[in-house]
């Protein structure tokens, strides 16, 4: 998108989750049509243009649940746009979101690897 240093977002998942059970939801390339709405480049700053941005995306982007098994994770830019998924379980869903800029996240992802 730039050479900005960005956020980078991970999500995981406490326990099992299988579809329609309140996952993680993206909405794939929003961070795309997003970014040249906001005021600032290295922060989020929405404008006028970016709730049309938003709207444009809800209408034709579709959407996707991140289901998936106890440890799986999600890593996704950080201004995608993203909701939890429609909820029709009777488990309650259990993750973490962390958000941080990019390159500490991979630094920190990385030194976990070379320690295993």
């Amino acid at each position: 998108m730039d050479a900005n240093h960005q956020e980078m977002m991970a999500v995981t998942l406490f326990r099992d989750v299988g579809p329609r059970a309140g996952g993680f939801t993206i909405y794939p390339n929003s961070a795309k049509i997003l970014y040249p709405t906001s005021e600032e480049a290295k922060h989020w700053v929405a404008t006028a243009d970016s709730e049309a941005a938003m709207e444009h995306i809800l209408r034709t982007v579709r959407p996707v649940e991140f289901c998936g098994k106890q440890g799986d994770v999600i890593f996704t830019h950080g201004w995608t746009a993203h909701s939890a998924g429609l909820h029709e379980s009777d488990q309650v869903r259990c993750a973490i979101i962390q958000v941080r800029a990019a390159g500490s996240f991979l630094c920190a992802l990385f030194r976990s690897l070379k320690e295993r």
